[in-house]
């Protein structure tokens, strides 16, 4: 046995628990000012995300899916650089998360 016992019960999160890491998302965060452009509409890709901030975008694409209860849409492109093309990952909001998104933000804005 490798001493790990499975209960079979699922870790959820309560209102109260998702609210204390929701307040851990301040304004002047990286992950605030991407999920704000996100809110807002707007799809981006690794490049495009770089002017703003945000040098590693998978990783927080993935910490806002897992703490805010969110999801995102995806769609692998390809995109001119300066050596020629590469692959990417385009993030962006489905309207439902978008919206979802938009009270997050006003709520964290103290809108």
């Amino acid at each position: 046995m490798n001493g790990n016992k499975s209960t079979g019960v699922v870790a959820t999160t309560t209102p109260k628990q998702h609210k204390a890491k929701t307040k851990q998302l301040k304004s002047s965060t990286k992950k605030f000012k991407i999920l704000s452009e996100f809110a807002r509409g707007r799809k981006l890709h690794r490049f495009i995300a770089e002017p703003i901030g945000d040098h590693c975008l998978h990783s927080t694409v993935s910490t806002i899916e897992s703490e805010h209860s969110l999801e995102f849409s995806r769609e692998r492109i390809t995109v001119p650089t300066r050596f020629g093309t590469t692959n990417v990952t385009l993030y962006w909001f489905d309207a439902d998360n978008q919206a979802k998104a938009q009270q997050l933000v006003s709520f964290l804005s103290g809108l």
